[in-house]
Protein backbone atom coordinates (compact mmCIF):
# COMPACT_ATOMS: atom_id res chain seq x y z
CA UNK A 1 0.00 0.00 0.00
CA UNK A 2 1.12 3.54 -1.12
CA UNK A 3 0.88 6.37 1.62
CA UNK A 4 1.93 9.42 0.18
CA UNK A 5 2.92 12.23 2.44
CA UNK A 6 3.28 16.19 1.65
CA UNK A 7 7.14 16.70 1.19
CA UNK A 8 7.06 19.43 4.77
CA UNK A 9 5.69 15.62 6.84
CA UNK A 10 7.26 14.72 9.79
CA UNK A 11 6.77 12.24 12.63
CA UNK A 12 5.75 15.12 14.57
CA UNK A 13 2.47 15.07 12.20
CA UNK A 14 1.73 11.88 12.86
CA UNK A 15 0.59 12.00 16.87
CA UNK A 16 -2.41 12.37 17.76
CA UNK A 17 -1.88 11.74 21.68
CA UNK A 18 0.87 10.80 23.53
CA UNK A 19 0.60 6.87 22.91
CA UNK A 20 3.00 7.60 19.92
CA UNK A 21 5.58 9.73 21.27
CA UNK A 22 8.85 8.54 19.44
CA UNK A 23 12.13 8.22 21.06
CA UNK A 24 13.93 7.26 17.63
CA UNK A 25 12.99 6.96 13.91
CA UNK A 26 14.78 5.41 11.88
CA UNK A 27 14.35 5.26 7.65
CA UNK A 28 15.85 2.98 5.37
CA UNK A 29 16.30 3.73 1.64
CA UNK A 30 16.96 2.21 -1.50
CA UNK A 31 20.18 2.62 -3.12
CA UNK A 32 18.05 1.91 -6.36
CA UNK A 33 17.49 -0.93 -8.60
CA UNK A 34 17.84 -4.34 -7.45
CA UNK A 35 20.60 -2.97 -5.43
CA UNK A 36 21.17 -5.49 -2.07
CA UNK A 37 19.84 -3.75 1.60
CA UNK A 38 19.26 -4.61 5.23
CA UNK A 39 16.06 -5.75 4.07
CA UNK A 40 16.72 -7.81 0.57
CA UNK A 41 16.46 -7.18 -3.30
CA UNK A 42 14.22 -4.29 -4.33
CA UNK A 43 13.71 -3.50 -7.83
CA UNK A 44 12.50 0.19 -7.12
CA UNK A 45 13.62 3.68 -7.67
CA UNK A 46 16.76 5.11 -5.73
CA UNK A 47 15.86 6.99 -2.24
CA UNK A 48 12.65 4.85 -1.72
CA UNK A 49 11.57 3.84 1.80
CA UNK A 50 11.85 0.29 2.18
CA UNK A 51 11.59 0.93 6.20
CA UNK A 52 10.79 2.97 8.81
CA UNK A 53 11.07 1.82 12.18
CA UNK A 54 9.15 3.63 15.30
CA UNK A 55 10.61 3.10 18.68
CA UNK A 56 8.49 4.41 21.36
CA UNK A 57 9.96 5.86 24.34
CA UNK A 58 7.84 4.24 26.79
CA UNK A 59 6.69 1.19 27.11
CA UNK A 60 3.18 0.49 24.72
CA UNK A 61 0.80 -1.89 25.44
CA UNK A 62 0.07 -3.94 21.88
CA UNK A 63 -3.98 -2.48 22.32
CA UNK A 64 -3.15 1.02 23.09
CA UNK A 65 -2.56 1.47 19.53
CA UNK A 66 -6.42 0.19 18.75
CA UNK A 67 -5.69 -1.84 15.88
CA UNK A 68 -8.05 -4.11 14.13
CA UNK A 69 -6.10 -7.43 14.67
CA UNK A 70 -8.43 -9.20 12.50
CA UNK A 71 -6.22 -7.87 9.83
CA UNK A 72 -2.74 -9.39 11.17
CA UNK A 73 -1.05 -12.58 10.70
CA UNK A 74 0.47 -13.12 13.85
CA UNK A 75 3.99 -15.84 14.20
CA UNK A 76 5.76 -16.40 17.14
CA UNK A 77 10.09 -15.42 16.67
CA UNK A 78 11.91 -18.95 17.08
CA UNK A 79 14.82 -16.80 18.47
CA UNK A 80 13.52 -14.66 21.04
CA UNK A 81 10.95 -16.51 24.02
CA UNK A 82 7.24 -14.68 24.25
CA UNK A 83 7.93 -12.33 21.33
CA UNK A 84 5.81 -12.51 18.03
CA UNK A 85 5.73 -10.86 14.45
CA UNK A 86 1.72 -8.95 13.64
CA UNK A 87 2.34 -8.68 10.10
CA UNK A 88 -0.04 -6.87 7.54
CA UNK A 89 0.95 -7.32 4.10
CA UNK A 90 -1.28 -5.15 2.29
CA UNK A 91 -0.99 -2.11 4.65
CA UNK A 92 3.05 -3.54 4.73
CA UNK A 93 2.92 -3.05 8.36
CA UNK A 94 4.77 -5.40 10.90
CA UNK A 95 4.87 -4.61 14.80
CA UNK A 96 7.58 -6.93 16.83
CA UNK A 97 5.68 -7.86 20.59
CA UNK A 98 6.35 -9.41 23.66
CA UNK A 99 4.51 -10.73 26.20
CA UNK A 100 5.38 -10.02 29.81
CA UNK A 101 3.16 -10.02 33.34
CA UNK A 102 0.16 -11.29 30.79
CA UNK A 103 0.03 -8.30 28.72
CA UNK A 104 1.40 -7.96 25.04
CA UNK A 105 3.99 -4.58 25.01
CA UNK A 106 5.61 -3.26 21.44
CA UNK A 107 8.91 -3.73 21.23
Amino acid sequence: MEHNYPSDWNVADARSDDTMLCEVVAGLYSDGPCSNSDVGKWSVSANTVLRITIYPQRSLLLRDLRLDISKYARGKDPNIPDTFFLVNREEGVMIQTQERDRYEYVL
